[in-house]
């Protein structure tokens, strides 16, 4: 399910337009951004999705540049595949979230907290 108030439709363009290779320079544009203050910006990520049968959420502040390449990548091909909004957005998060070489400390601690036994997994790597 797409969030409320859900920005995506204000980039799909600006994504569809993305180059084969993603850099940070790709993204990091004035167009992608959506705050600024004190020396810390805000930039848009297609990361508009909700799981409403999630068991569990992770809250976090921002995603890496690992996740946030390989979302716009994952946005940016299913656009052009013609997929539908909250579509897009679903393989982008579920393409991205944890990705990269954050996903095995976050495996990790997620285990040495006992979110796996809580859900019945050997790992939280199942999940």
């Amino acid at each position: 399910m797409l969030v409320n108030n859900s920005l995506f439709h204000l980039y799909t363009e600006k994504i569809s337009s993305l180059p084969e290779h993603i850099s940070k320079k790709n993204l990091l544009r004035p167009d992608f951004l959506l705050e600024k203050e004190n020396g810390m910006e805000i930039s848009y990520g297609p990361f508009d999705y909700l799981n409403p049968e999630a068991k569990i959420v992770k809250v976090g502040i921002t995603p890496g540049w690992s996740q946030m390449m390989l979302s716009y990548a994952q946005a940016r091909d299913s656009l052009r595949q013609g997929n539908s909004a909250e579509e897009i957005c679903y393989q982008a998060k579920k393409q991205a979230s944890l990705a990269g070489p954050i996903r095995v400390n976050m495996i990790r601690m997620m285990d040495e907290i006992g979110i796996s036994q809580k859900l019945g997994l050997v790992s939280s790597q199942q999940y």
